[in-house]
């Protein structure tokens, strides 16, 4: 499961069809990518994460992702 994705996507107040509208791709993808199931290409999860304001590398490096939340929570 991907929750930074799906939290971000509630932040904006988006439901699942609205980001895919957005995104330019099916609910159901949209719904397989935000799941885990299915992995976006590059230029897909760019502009994902061009739309939400997040870094693309972010769906490719999980390591990343969870440097990112633990520097994010540091406010020292």
């Amino acid at each position: 499961m991907r929750a930074w994705l799906a939290a971000r996507r509630e932040e904006l107040r988006w439901n699942k069809t609205t980001a895919a509208e957005k995104v330019g791709i099916s609910r159901q993808f949209y719904g397989e990518i935000e799941s885990g199931r299915r992995n976006p290409t590059l230029s897909t999860a760019k502009i994902i994460c061009d739309i939400m304001g997040l870094d693309p590398v972010l769906f490719f490096d999980q390591k990343l992702h969870e440097t990112h939340q633990e520097n994010k929570g540091n406010t020292s």
